[in-house]
């Protein structure tokens, strides 16, 4: 099943982007949406989301933007991923 996988790609990965995710699993950013918030739901993957540091400039790629990490912090953070924005 496609959400165990995930699952275990992020459990050795411990943190990726959609966009290496969706490269691994040849699917769509968006497919992958609906399999990270149930795991971000179950509290297994927290959404990090924006890891850019920039100010605005609008040259990252969103899906190098959205990040998720695996692990026990995750339980802390229920909300659901939203799309990587550059510097909300």
């Amino acid at each position: 099943m496609i959400v165990q996988d995930v699952q275990m790609y992020l459990q050795n990965q411990k943190r990726a982007s959609i966009e290496q995710i969706a490269i691994h699993f040849d699917m769509s950013e968006d497919a992958l949406r609906g399999i990270l918030r149930r795991l971000v739901r179950k509290g297994r993957v927290r959404c990090l989301g924006s890891a850019c540091a920039c100010h605005g400039c609008s040259s990252c790629s969103p899906g190098k933007l959205e990040i998720y990490e695996w692990g026990e912090s995750a339980k802390s953070n229920l909300a659901a991923p939203t799309a990587g924005h550059c510097c909300n």
